[in-house]
């Protein structure tokens, strides 16, 4: 059951790569607000060979009394269904990168499993990230591995040859007046991260005190630039271009009514210039989670006071918004990495009993309203989305 306490600065989390539309409320968790939406695409635009093409999703699935999940995964192709391959905790974020899929025990879990070669049998390696860390994100760049971790200080760095901790980026500077900045979502630049620092203090109410997108040296460690964009960010690459989009806002205003002080906006890394898109003011609803399958074709997703969530084609050139569909179940997770299409794990929603739970794909390039296709194929309901 959520907590009205807790939703009032925590907007539903989108995970898109991470996975994660988790809300602390109901994992007794921080891995909501984090709007992630894993990608493949980094927005690296510099001379780089193509991604290579992704042939299956990967898909955490939880029972809807959170008394268990197991992996599964899903054929590009054929949409044929492996399930249950691996039993995975109950608070979960799954990342693919660099060839390596990467399996997050979140909260009260609190370690990364890595899994090689295409195989999900068993981890290759499994490392802890600390009592309490519940990891967020994880990204190799530079020859390491960097891992955010809500409830800490620093961005821990890890030797992918070892798994041993060879170093921390510390960002106790940006900490808000809990003392943790809430760090989330990582984006590869070139030869950079950025990492969203949410700054909501969780000792009163989830309030947002702040929000903060910094820049880290992938080979050094080193942080760098840092900008402003407060509140309660979280980032989604940009294809094609150095910028990045950020997603703002919190969840109810303290008489529980929609804040609408949020929206998208593009952060130049270079002017430092943040450039509004679109508002929650006018769409009318909390911008939730982004997540963009090329440059000019995207997906927001909203949530209005009901807990219905709505998904919308976006253009953030233009910053228009065309509505797919509605549904009242609960969005966990948006990711793309299918072409065109981009993916929703839904489960059961508290607010509406009869909802159900599936995979929901869309084509966010032909954009035709209504044209959702829901697929229920797992034994659990998704939790969590990569693909690779």
């Amino acid at each position: 059951m959520l907590s009205l306490s807790l939703l009032l600065a925590c907007p539903p989390v989108v995970d898109t790569g991470t996975g994660d539309t988790d809300t602390a409320a109901e994992t007794g968790a921080t891995d909501t607000d984090t709007g992630t939406v894993d990608t493949d695409d980094t927005g690296d635009t510099s001379d780089t060979p193509p991604p290579i093409e992704n042939t299956m999703g990967i898909v955490t699935t939880v029972a809807d009394d959170y008394s268990g999940g197991v992996l599964a995964t899903v054929n590009l192709e054929t949409w044929a269904v492996t399930d249950s391959i691996i039993t995975v905790p109950t608070d979960n974020g799954i990342v693919a990168d660099k060839g390596n899929v990467y399996l997050l025990g979140r909260y009260g879990y609190d370690f990364v499993q890595v899994y090689k070669d295409g195989d999900l049998s068993a981890p290759a390696d499994e490392f802890s990230v600390g009592d309490g860390a519940n990891p967020q994100d994880v990204r190799e760049c530079g020859g390491k591995v960097y891992v955010t971790r809500y409830g800490k200080t620093d961005v821990s760095v890890y030797d992918p040859t070892t798994w041993l901790l060879s170093g921390v980026v510390d960002l106790a500077g940006h900490a808000d007046s809990d003392g943790i900045p809430e760090m989330a979502e990582l984006v590869e630049g070139p030869g950079v991260l950025y990492v969203a620092l949410q700054q909501l203090d969780q000792n009163n109410g989830w309030v947002a005190n702040g929000g903060v997108v910094a820049e880290i040296d992938c080979a050094t460690g080193a942080l760098g630039s840092t900008w402003d964009v407060s509140p309660n960010p979280s980032i989604t690459a940009w294809p094609g271009r150095p910028d990045l989009l950020v997603r703002t806002g919190v969840y109810y205003n303290a008489d529980y009514s929609l804040a609408l002080d949020g929206g998208v906006s593009s952060l130049s890394v270079g002017s430092g210039a943040l450039t509004p898109i679109v508002t929650e003011a006018t769409v009318g609803e909390n911008i939730d989670a982004v997540a963009m399958v090329d440059g000019t074709h995207g997906v927001l997703l909203t949530s209005n006071e009901s807990s219905q969530y709505t998904a919308w084609c976006f253009n953030p050139e233009t910053g228009a918004t065309t509505k797919l569909f509605s549904t009242t179940s609960y969005i966990n997770d948006m990711a793309t990495g299918d072409g065109d299409n981009v993916w929703f794990a839904a489960r059961q929603s508290w607010a509406d009993p009869e909802s159900q739970g599936g995979i929901i794909t869309v084509d966010a390039v032909a954009c035709v309203a209504d044209s959702q296709v829901w697929h229920q194929n797992t034994t659990f309901a998704p939790y969590a989305i990569a693909f690779r």
